[in-house]
């Protein structure tokens, strides 16, 4: 179910009671952290609350380069 944003009505609350299920959509480098964390609080009725991160300038090789850094923090130094 489509809803309204979640800080301008009551509705997304409404439903989010009532399908115990949430997916919380925010879009990149436009919306502070602050609306979200308000976002997610109101949400709390819900059983479960995903969160997808939309237009993200993030490549896809760069979000998978975090084995580099465990193998790097691992090494003896010296």
């Amino acid at each position: 179910i489509d809803t309204p944003p979640v800080l301008l009505t009551t509705e997304s609350q409404a439903f989010a009671e009532l399908v115990g299920q949430v997916l919380l959509v925010v879009k990149a480098g436009s919306t502070p952290r602050t609306l979200v964390s308000e976002a997610v609080e109101r949400l709390r009725v819900a059983s479960s609350i995903s969160m997808v991160l939309n237009q993200s300038l993030l490549s896809f090789e760069s979000r998978y380069k975090y084995g580099n850094y465990y193998s790097k923090a691992s090494k003896p130094a010296g």
